[in-house]
C-alpha cells in the first residue's frame, strides 16, 4: 500500500511502499473508499482503531468531514483497480459537476 508522508525538505510528499509504511501512519484517523471493507479485511483492526475511525474521500471532498486537523496526521492511498476505471469514473462526476454548477475547485499542487 502506498502511503504519502511530508518529506522533511520542502514540506512535499514522498511516496514510499508497503514496506516502509508501518501501521502507525494509518493512526489516528485513515481515510478510506469503503469504510465496511476495511474494517472487515481488518486494516483499521491492525492499527488499533475502531471501525468508526475512517472517512472516505468522498466525504473529505465535500466538507462532511473537516480533514487532516493536526500536522501529524497521515493520509494514506491505496489504489484498488484499474487506473483506466477511476480516470473514467472521476470525468464523468467532474462533467456533472460542471453542468450543475456545484463542487469546489481544489489545487491538488498547492
Amino acid at each position: 500500500m502506498p502511503c504519502l508522508s511530508s518529506s522533511p525538505i520542502g514540506g512535499r510528499f514522498t511516496r514510499r511502499t508497503a514496506g516502509e509504511c508501518a501501521v502507525a501512519c494509518l493512526s489516528p484517523a485513515p481515510g478510506v473508499d469503503d469504510r465496511e471493507l476495511a474494517a472487515e479485511a481488518g486494516a483499521l483492526a491492525a492499527a488499533g482503531l475502531p471501525a468508526t475511525a475512517a472517512t472516505t474521500l468522498g466525504d473529505l471532498l465535500t466538507g462532511a468531514h473537516p480533514g487532516r486537523t493536526d500536522p501529524a496526521t497521515r493520509s494514506v492511498y491505496a489504489p484498488v483497480g484499474l487506473p483506466w476505471q477511476d480516470l473514467a469514473l472521476s470525468w464523468l462526476a467532474h462533467g456533472q459537476a460542471l453542468k450543475r454548477g456545484i463542487g469546489r475547485r481544489i489545487d491538488f499542487l498547492a
